[in-house]
């Protein structure tokens, strides 16, 4: 099943495909705030369809499912995964021991193909 959601102001159309329906919310929430239009899927026939359904600026996936997005889709693939981060060990802060996710960059690197591929699709009108 595929689940669209829209923002009133969109900054770029992203499909989001992860598993984990607790990653995908988070990282839908982060997109949102940015003013990204979302669909988001769980599982390959929901990729299938909003790939049949949609144009795209961006993908964002998982390591395990970037080979599936590429056998569908042409468009820009974002690993969520490189942007999270182990807690850097300090002796003088301590540390929580939770991985962090670095949305600020995150968001800089989708913002980049958002504007590429709006730059793109200019340049052949």
């Amino acid at each position: 099943m595929v689940s669209l959601q829209r923002t009133t102001a969109t900054d770029g159309n992203i499909l989001l495909y992860v598993i984990n329906t607790v990653i995908a919310a988070r990282l839908n929430d982060v997109l949102m705030q940015h003013a990204f239009a979302v669909t988001t899927v769980h599982n390959g026939n929901g990729l299938a369809e909003a790939a049949a359904r949609g144009s795209y600026d961006a993908i964002v996936t998982g390591t395990t499912q970037i080979s599936e997005v590429r056998s569908h889709l042409l468009q820009p693939i974002i690993n969520y995964e490189i942007f999270v981060h182990d807690p850097v060990p300090s002796t003088a802060v301590p540390s929580s021991g939770r991985s962090r996710f670095d949305a600020d960059e995150f968001i800089k690197r989708i913002r980049f193909h958002a504007i590429e591929r709006h730059r793109r699709r200019g340049d052949q009108d």
